[in-house]
């Protein structure tokens, strides 16, 4: 992990109408301004105005941010931008549309343009959420992972599981996918066509979000969600939130769940949380190794967790 992080966040629900758009931030912590996110400014004749972010990766040698757009007009996404950190302005560069990103989560980039992108389901919510929740609960194999190149607009399916969520490489040749339904990780062997060949399931006690890898120990971050009704409690009450934050619905109280895994440890649990004190529905875990410090988002919580060590 760099000296900095990019996240996604929103104040609001997900209404039909661009007022109510969701952003992205830098929060530098290695500097001065720690504790101070910064919101990025996005810029281009082509830049979205209906913008409601989930996946984010950013590229830093070529400091290329792939950004999955949700949008409530046009379709789910995959928006390219070029990013300065110094002045945090990001120049829209793409927009990446193909029948295969139905229901995009999130990205693993594996070289520019090159990338990974999963699609949790094949009966998305928006289209039926009955049937989308059947899917769930079922664990039918209705995600996929999918391997694209935006260089010559092409995309294949490379593996089919459960829920597919969060998706990072541990290795050159080793891809982990997360399920969140089938709670477990999906590990594949990366073969060099892009084509993945399934080795293992590993179970896990919660039902993991997305995931991360700490380079400086080679370790697998994992948040996620030990109650998969509250999450979903809190959830629905989200449309009768308002910006404020000050509503019944708009409060937060189910539970977090963080581990680390690696092949001499296993899975490990981090931190355990009921939702008190405002740690709550958890989704992504980073971790710098090098300085001794990780720090946790959530779906619905506000702010970041920051732990130590």
């Amino acid at each position: 992990m760099q000296d900095l992080i990019i996240q996604q966040g929103t104040f609001a629900p997900l209404t039909n109408t661009t007022e109510d758009n969701g952003a992205l931030y830098i929060y530098d912590y290695a500097t001065d301004n720690a504790g101070i996110p910064i919101r990025i400014t996005l810029t281009g004749a082509s830049a979205p105005t209906d913008f409601h972010p989930l996946g984010i990766e950013f590229d830093a040698p070529t400091s290329t941010l792939y950004v999955i757009n949700h949008s409530r007009f046009s379709g789910s996404v995959l928006e390219i931008f070029h990013l300065d950190i110094a002045t945090a302005i990001a120049t829209h560069r793409q927009t990446f549309r193909h029948t295969l990103l139905h229901a995009p989560n999130a990205i693993h980039i594996l070289g520019p343009g090159k990338l990974y992108i999963t699609n949790d389901h094949f009966l998305r919510a928006a289209v039926s959420p009955f049937l989308s929740k059947v899917e769930s609960f079922s664990g039918l194999p209705g995600g996929t992972v999918v391997y694209v190149d935006i260089a010559t607009s092409s995309a294949k399916v490379v593996s089919r599981l459960p829920f597919a969520n969060g998706v990072v490489a541990l290795n050159t040749s080793t891809l982990v996918v997360a399920s969140s339904t089938k709670p477990g990780l999906y590990f594949y062997t990366m073969n060099k066509d892009h084509s993945l060949t399934f080795s293992h399931y590993l179970r896990t006690s919660s039902g993991p979000d997305n995931l991360s890898l700490d380079k400086s120990t080679g370790r697998l971050m994992i948040a996620g969600h030990p109650f998969a009704p509250g999450l979903m409690q809190v959830s629905k009450g989200r449309p009768e939130c308002d910006s404020e934050g000050e509503k019944k619905e708009c409060g937060c109280w189910t539970g977090s769940w963080v581990a680390s895994w690696s092949e001499e440890e296993g899975v490990k649990t981090l931190m355990l949380s009921g939702g008190e004190q405002g740690v709550c529905s958890s989704s992504t875990a980073v971790r710098d190794g090098g300085r001794g410090v990780g720090f946790v988002s959530m779906l619905y919580g506000k702010g970041i967790v920051v732990f130590k060590g």
